[in-house]
């Protein structure tokens, strides 16, 4: 509940006793002590979003007799909704415009030992997609609990600074990110004037173009060989929830690809550097790194320090090497490192 509300509420306690005092006479102490006790049988701590703001449950004494309820909403200005004996309380509907007020009427009425906002309460939220049930990692960190708060947002941007992104992909599509001068600018012109010619997903340093579509790597037969980790790191973030399709992404939020890595898994350290700037100078909020190696040069640490100065939360991976060596870019103070656990909440073991 906010301040301000029980601010109105102690407000409504002791406006009686306030009198005296400017009439210069001591306040009544009986009075405060009355008032004291009515609040304290009034429910206070209640979310106004998760109430009917036209309905109160009132507890009764012991001693109540149910047959009588019609009275006591008369006498309290109420109408009757239903009728709970067997756990001795009833709900009611007020017909005043201040629940507040109404509350602090009714306490004060000798049956009552409680009076609360009538409200609700949902069921834990399970996506419909057809491999939530063999997804662990969610239920595990009881992502369901965060889901009945937010499911994300759209205006939140994710940077996916790896081996590109499908955006083409059915549990992904709806969850990109797209540059809001590039989406429907002029083919071939840098709409917004931030020296990346159509922009429209994001942008590839590796190759130094627009084209930030996940990559195949080949075997030394030349044979394809799918890697598409951007895409999977990316369907684990931001997986379109509930669609029926695939899997359930932790958040609802926007993708924006930042293509880093070769199709080979490799990256130059100024691709890295140029891809944190991009980021964060187009609007992103988070940049995830799963990548990283035992250095890294300073100039790395400089861009993330500098998208950290501008508010942007970066995350790192520790690395995937089962040591206790360092890995770089997660070993900067600008970086959030994040190792990996397995179904035991213990380490995985190939997790430094």
């Amino acid at each position: 509940m906010s301040h301000t509300k029980l601010i109105i509420i102690i407000a409504l306690l002791l406006t009686a006793s306030a009198f005296p005092v400017v009439l210069g006479t001591r306040a009544n102490p009986q009075h405060e002590n009355r008032t004291s006790e009515v609040a304290s049988r009034i429910q206070l701590d209640y979310n106004q979003e998760e109430i009917y703001a036209d309905q109160i449950i009132v507890d009764f004494t012991a001693d109540f007799d149910f047959s009588t309820t019609q009275e006591f909403a008369e006498r309290n200005g109420l109408h009757v909704l239903r009728l709970y004996p067997a756990i001795g309380e009833a709900v009611f509907k007020t017909l005043g415009p201040d629940l507040d007020s109404v509350m602090f009427r009714v306490a004060q009425d000798p049956s009552v030992t409680f009076v609360s906002p009538n409200g609700f309460f949902r069921m834990s939220y399970t996506p419909n997609d057809p491999q939530w049930t063999n997804q662990w990692g969610p239920k595990k960190i009881q992502a369901q609990d965060a889901w009945n708060l937010t499911k994300g947002n759209s205006s939140v941007i994710v940077a996916i600074l790896d081996t590109g992104v499908d955006y083409a992909h059915e549990d992904l599509s709806g969850n990109m990110w797209k540059n809001p001068s590039e989406d429907g600018g002029t083919p071939g012109v840098d709409d917004d004037g931030n020296g990346y010619i159509d922009d429209l997903y994001g942008w590839n340093f590796f190759n130094d173009t627009k084209y930030v579509m996940d990559n195949n790597d080949r075997d030394t037969n030349d044979n394809p060989v799918p890697i598409y980790h951007g895409t999977h790191v990316s369907g684990i973030v931001a997986a379109v929830m509930n669609n029926s399709k695939g899997i359930a992404g932790l958040a609802q939020v926007k993708i924006m690809a930042v293509k880093v890595l070769a199709r080979n898994g490799t990256g130059d350290w100024s691709w890295l550097s140029s891809g944190i700037k991009y980021a964060y100078e187009n609007g992103a909020d988070i940049i995830s790194m799963s990548l990283g190696g035992s250095w890294a040069p300073n100039s790395v640490k400089t861009q993330a320090q500098n998208a950290w100065d501008n508010g942007t939360l970066l995350v790192g991976a520790s690395g995937n090497d089962g040591t206790n060596g360092v890995h770089y870019p997660a070993i900067y103070d600008s970086v959030i490192a994040v190792g990996a656990t397995n179904s035991a909440d213990s380490r995985a073991g190939f997790s430094n």
